[in-house]
């Protein structure tokens, strides 16, 4: 589990600096929405597009408990395609590239974030999270404007963000658990706008972020086994698989969660009753035994949610019926 949760965590850096969010929803929202602040919604609209649409080179600082990683990216789009680097500073060398995005590709979780017209009256993540601007401060020296975004359940966390007032760019981000302590903060020490690097700096690093399409229609029944319970609101997105595990990847539109089906090399017939969690900052790992066909197999969920969740979920696993 160690090298895929610091694999998932290198991954989240990437999540958090680049695609926090997607298309957001537009102000006109329907009233069935509760709790929705349209100034906030518009300001998170605002920061969705600036993110993926803008050039933009940066220093930013990554926290998880007492470890502190300052990071180095440059993001552009040319011809209506993303393409971005991230390098960090400190520590070993680590890169992580990203190419060849369009923009036009809209994901799951993305849809989540849209309009409830277009999600048959569902208000997307406003459903499920309370959204209110809560005042200014000054990062990177630029002006942002604060906004907190809460959940209405104890299925995920909250967030703390800063936007640049100007060009709408994430200055800062902060996930917070239930009991208010700050699990992981992102925040731009340095940030120049509209600085496009050029392509032959956006080479392939020590890791290339792939883009694969969701697979149409396909349940996670059709690989042998079934997910009984994620939190209202998850739905599946893009499906990947390695040589050794099964993969299912949910989101809310904010948060999101893997989960690992895998068949243990190292215990011997079946056995059941195993379990146990880890933590890296917001990321949660949590990773049970189940005896499953007369074999012994490793389910781990790995994700941005509270460790109660993941085992939920990963107890929810069943074999197909």
């Amino acid at each position: 589990m160690s090298d895929r949760f610091h694999g998932r965590h290198l991954g989240a850096i990437a999540l958090i600096a680049v695609t926090m969010f997607g298309f957001i929803l537009p102000v006109t929202v329907v009233a069935e929405c509760r709790s929705l602040n349209s100034d906030a919604v518009a300001l998170v609209e605002k920061m969705s597009h600036s993110l993926r649409e803008q050039n933009y080179r940066g220093i930013f600082t990554y926290q998880y408990g007492s470890t502190i990683e300052s990071l180095n990216i440059e993001h552009t789009v040319v011809d209506g395609v993303e393409n971005e680097t991230l390098m960090h500073l400190s520590g070993n060398r680590r890169t992580v590239v990203r190419q060849a995005h369009p923009l036009n590709c809209v994901h799951p979780g993305h849809r989540l974030l849209q309009a409830a017209g277009q999600l048959e009256l569902d208000c997307g993540v406003a459903r499920h999270y309370k959204l209110e601007i809560t005042g200014h401060e000054r990062l990177a020296g630029r002006q942002a404007v604060k906004l907190r975004i809460s959940p209405h359940d104890m299925f995920r966390y909250g967030y703390r963000l800063a936007v640049d007032e100007s060009s709408g760019l994430l200055l800062k981000s902060q996930i917070m658990g239930h009991d208010g302590e700050m699990l992981e903060r992102f925040e731009f020490a340095d940030l120049n706008v509209g600085a496009a690097p050029s392509l032959e700096d956006l080479q392939p690093g020590d890791h290339v972020a792939h883009h694969p399409a969701p697979p149409p229609g396909k349940s996670a029944a059709d690989d042998g086994w079934s997910v009984g319970w994620v939190p209202d609101g998850f739905i599946r997105t893009a499906n990947d698989h390695e040589q050794v595990a099964q993969v299912r990847t949910f989101t809310d539109g904010l948060a999101v969660f893997s989960i690992f089906f895998e068949a243990s090399r190292h215990i011997p017939g079946p056995a059941t009753g195993g379990a146990g969690s880890a933590h890296q900052g917001a990321t949660t790992a949590y990773t049970r035994i189940s005896s499953i066909g007369g074999r012994s197999w490793l389910i781990t969920v790995i994700g941005e949610v509270p460790v109660n969740t993941a085992r939920r979920v990963a107890e929810s696993v069943r074999p197909a019926a």
